[in-house]
């Protein structure tokens, strides 16, 4: 189920060197049941190019590349 995905992906999350996230603009914003992880932990973002810029900004703090 969906927890059991949450934690899958959180393992993999922490046992990698890099963690990339492929992220539309419609996703930003959104609750989830299940976290799966902050931006701290993230290294890169993919994205559609329409993400808001308080979301860039939040990138930017934690250093996380956006492409």
């Amino acid at each position: 189920g969906a927890k059991e995905e949450a934690l899958l992906k959180q393992t993999a999350i922490r046992q990698s060197e890099q963690t990339i996230v492929l992220m539309d603009s419609a996703k930003v914003g959104m609750r989830s049941t299940f976290r799966i992880c902050g931006l701290e932990e993230v290294d890169i973002v993919v994205s559609d190019g329409a993400l808001p810029e308080s979301f860039l900004e939040e990138c930017a703090k934690h250093r996380v590349t956006v492409l």
